[in-house]
C-alpha cells in the first residue's frame, strides 16, 4: 500500500549506499527536532486560546492580577494535557499506516490516557468492608 520513497538527487559521484546513508542520517535528524517543536507548538497554541481572557481578567482592579494567575495556571495545565495528547493521537495515527507495529501501542496508549482523563471516576476510594451509603435515600 504504502512505499517509502525517496525523493532527493545531489550532485556529484556517490555510491547509493552513501546516499542512502546521508538521507537516513538528515531524515532522522529533522524528526527528531521536527516532532518535539510540533508538539510545544500545539500546547503552545492552546495556551494562547486563553490569553485574551487572561489579558481581560487582569485589568479588574485589585483582585485582577491572582484571577488572571489562577486561569494561567489552569490554561497551561489544560494546554498541557490536551496538547500532548492531540499531538501524540496525530503522531501515532500517522504511525499506523508507515509502522503499524509502533502505531498501534501508541493508539492504544493514547485511547487509555483519554479514558483516564475524561471518563475514569477518580473519586476518594472506598475503605475495605466499608459500606456506602447514598446521599439521598431511594423513596419506596
Amino acid at each position: 500500500m504504502f512505499e517509502e520513497v525517496v525523493d532527493a538527487a545531489v550532485d556529484g559521484t556517490t555510491t547509493s549506499d552513501q546516499h542512502f546513508k546521508a538521507q537516513e542520517g538528515f531524515i532522522n535528524t529533522a524528526s527528531s527536532i521536527i516532532r518535539p517543536a510540533g508538539i510545544i507548538m500545539c500546547i503552545l497554541g492552546f495556551y494562547m486560546l486563553f490569553s485574551p481572557v487572561i489579558a481581560l481578567l487582569d485589568m479588574i482592579p485589585f483582585v485582577g492580577f491572582l484571577l488572571s494567575g489562577i486561569v494561567a495556571i489552569a490554561a497551561g495545565i489544560f494546554a498541557l494535557v490536551v496538547g500532548l495528547t492531540l499531538s501524540t493521537l496525530t503522531i501515532a495515527i500517522a504511525w499506523v499506516f508507515f509502522r503499524p507495529l509502533i502505531g498501534v501501542p501508541l493508539l492504544a496508549a493514547v485511547a487509555a490516557s483519554t479514558y483516564m482523563i475524561f471518563i475514569y471516576d477518580w473519586g476518594t476510594p472506598s475503605v475495605a468492608g466499608e459500606t456506602t451509603t447514598p446521599a439521598i435515600p431511594a423513596s419506596t
